[in-house]
């Protein structure tokens, strides 16, 4: 399939405990498929060692908040939303994004 989703909610549970509950999830299922939190993905397959990534899904994962870190990958400061109208940053983000050839096609939500 081209994406997955996963869905469910919970009486009263804040952002932090649907975080927490995905997390165990994510890193159970690789504890439980590949007997560690860590081992090696190849994308080309196993006859292609070189492809190899290390992947570790340790818990708990690293947090990080998007537009910081968008800012700090590509070395960019983003206006503040406070500072500028929806259109304006709806422009930022249109010319950010044909800079740096990523497609987004209309209807860009």
């Amino acid at each position: 399939p081209e994406f997955t989703t996963v869905e469910f909610y919970m009486a009263y549970a804040d952002l932090y405990d649907v975080l927490e509950i995905t997390e165990q999830m994510i890193s159970g299922l690789a504890k439980y498929l590949k007997g560690g939190y860590k081992f090696k993905y190849y994308p080309n397959g196993p006859e292609d060692p070189e492809s190899a990534i290390d992947m570790d899904f340790t818990p708990p994962f690293r947090r990080v908040s998007l537009i910081s870190e968008l800012e700090s990958k590509l070395n960019i400061s983003f206006p503040k939303l406070n500072e500028v109208t929806i259109e304006e940053f709806e422009q930022f983000l249109d010319k950010l994004c044909t800079g740096r050839d990523v497609k987004c096609e209309p209807p860009r939500t």
